[in-house]
């Protein structure tokens, strides 16, 4: 048992399900490389292997892990990816002891992105619903052979609503039928549908908040920082309550209480808690405490998106500015360290609502550096520019440029190699106080090539940013699985054939 760090051992335990013998890997902490004064700021591992043996020391555990990576890929020839999560055998065909590694002059990889997000809301309807701890587990140890520090986390999210709902006086069986079923829960937790699907098992609540503990704390000990939900004041028309005499949802409203609204997605109508009445305080103090019973501590990260693809009940700006800051407060009462972590994603979806004062109005009472803006769909969209440069309605907020990338799953081979180098190697010279990048696909498993040079983009060991020539090497994927062929486009072979992309220019 290792004691050099408290997660040098979670570290092995990835290397040993990736197929390695942890007997032949010792992992340590470190500082940072003197002769590299930059990585003080940074994530920084570095790696070497002598003797048969590999040694990483790092920052953290999941730099540790991006560097495990690293030599897995330049050293034994194989990527870590979705459909190929282990090497072959390290083990001698003639005896049960481990075949040396090969030797490995010291390399060092740094990150200068504090954040790495990943996931999307809706990515737990189209790919996770119904998984296991087998499969998070391996999901998770793909997060840190990539890089991720910053991972939304939903599993379980609808046993917290429906105790939430339980404690406010909805009867069990409304509650359920509120929630609907599995594959589903993502666009209910946006505001988006309700009632669809389901009933769910007897268990499910329980094994899911058994599931969702075993996530988090392999998540906490690989050092990254699990995003996860708080109440965005979606509920059911019982919770919802009657509207006060004389109160609108329009106007300055600056204390009492306030009427629910509504929102609108695709033909469904959802009511809205102001987020400054009463019932939104008090429900989201019950959602936070019962969140903290079944799935343990925060992370200080939480997302709230209430209006994710939906108009707000009102566009009067005072009504928006006391949203913001309502849900503001009632995060800041949970957690006194709360970072709202909010995606951009409705200010270009609902673009022609958003107008830059309503943007403004909607975040001006919470604190700048209490925020983490996604900008989502940053290689198509991006709003970066226009909404957190110098003078725009959210300049000074912390943000993140993502790649959102696949939409509902669709499975066609895609992706603009190319331009995703280009927009990431440009972010540093952009728009200030930029804090990291992440994924949020739709869905996952696909277009491998695409998320393997999108992690790799995040450390300094990625592509050169023009010309094709370095990038065709860059997207070397090792021995993986594929599959499918387009003429010219991307050659899929076999398993233990390298797959090549053709790169236009």
């Amino acid at each position: 048992m290792s004691t050099a760090s408290p997660w040098a051992d979670a570290v092995r335990g990835v290397a040993e399900r990736a197929g390695l013998d942890p007997r032949r890997v010792t992992v340590e902490p470190t500082g940072f490389d003197a002769d590299r004064p930059d990585a003080a700021r940074h994530d920084t591992a570095e790696y070497r292997a002598e003797a048969g043996h590999l040694m990483i020391r790092a920052t953290d555990a999941v730099a540790a892990s991006v560097a495990l990576a690293r030599y897995v890929r330049d050293h034994l020839g194989t990527r870590l990816t979705w459909q190929q999560p282990r090497i072959t055998s390290t083990t001698s065909p003639s005896t049960t002891s481990p075949s040396p590694l090969p030797d490995a002059p010291r390399t060092i990889v740094s990150s200068p992105h504090e954040v790495r997000y990943y996931l999307n809301v809706v990515t737990f309807g189209y790919s996770t619903p119904f998984w296991g701890w087998a499969r998070w587990e391996r999901e998770i140890d793909w997060m840190a052979l990539h890089g991720i520090t910053h991972p939304l986390m939903l599993v379980a999210h609808e046993a917290v609503l429906a105790e939430t709902f339980r404690r406010a006086g909805l009867p069990d069986t409304e509650a359920a039928r509120w929630l609907g079923g599995a594959a589903h829960f993502p666009w209910t937790f946006m505001g988006g549908m309700h009632s669809f699907g389901g009933p769910l098992p007897a268990r499910w609540a329980e094994r899911r908040v058994d599931l969702a503990r075993r996530v988090l704390v392999r998540m906490r000990e690989l050092g990254m920082t699990p995003v996860l939900p708080a109440f965005g004041g979606h509920v059911p028309p019982a919770l919802a309550g009657p509207a006060p005499d004389g109160d609108a949802p329009d106007g300055d409203h600056t204390a009492g209480d306030h009427p629910a609204g509504e929102i609108e997605w695709q033909g469904w109508h959802i009511p809205l808690l102001h987020p400054e009445s009463r019932r939104f305080q008090e429900l989201f103090a019950t959602f936070a405490q019962v969140q903290r019973e079944l799935l343990g501590p925060g992370s200080g990260h939480y997302a709230v998106d209430p209006y994710i693809e939906s108009v707000p009940p009102s566009g009067d700006v005072e009504y928006l500015r006391a949203a913001g800051r309502g849900t503001y407060r009632a995060l800041a009462a949970a957690d006194p360290e709360a970072v709202w972590v909010l995606q951009g994603w409705p200010f270009h979806y609902k673009g022609a609502f958003w107008t830059p004062d309503r943007v403004a109005a909607y975040l001006r009472d919470v604190p700048v550096d209490r925020t983490l803006v996604l900008d989502l769909w940053g290689e198509h969209v991006p709003l970066h520019q226009a909404l957190l440069a110098d003078g725009a309605p959210l300049a000074g907020r912390p943000w993140v440029w993502c790649a959102l990338h696949n939409f509902g799953g669709r499975p066609a081979l895609f992706g603009d190699l190319r331009g995703l180098v280009r927009d990431v190697q440009a972010l540093p010279d952009g728009v200030p106080h930029l804090r990291g990048i992440g994924l949020a696909p739709e869905a996952i498993e696909n277009n491998e090539v695409f998320y393997e040079l999108a992690t790799d983009l995040a450390w300094d060991d990625a592509p050169a940013p023009r010309g094709a020539r370095p990038l065709a090497g860059a997207v070397r994927a090792g021995p993986v699985r594929a599959v499918g062929a387009a003429s010219g486009q991307g050659v899929g072979h076999r398993i233990g054939h390298r797959i090549e992309y053709r790169i236009g220019y």
